[in-house]
């Protein structure tokens, strides 16, 4: 996944949290090309009615990418 699929997922998955008080393990989320991807969720922890925290582990693939998660 890119950086940018995981902010979105790790956004969406907060405001399931915040919104519809569901904590997900993953979400599903369109990426620029149009496809569906399904992004695992770490962690989410509701701080406040207004604040969540996510953790995403971003999966680069074969992609040499120094954001890849271990």
């Amino acid at each position: 996944y890119t950086t940018g699929s995981c902010a979105t997922a790790g956004m969406k998955a907060g405001l399931l949290a915040l919104l519809d008080k569901n904590i997900v393990d993953q979400v599903v989320i369109e990426n620029p090309q149009g496809q569906y991807i399904e992004v695992p969720i770490k962690q989410v922890e509701v701080i406040s009615d207004t604040e969540a925290k996510v953790t995403v582990m971003k999966d680069g693939g074969d992609d040499p990418d120094v954001t890849h998660g271990n």
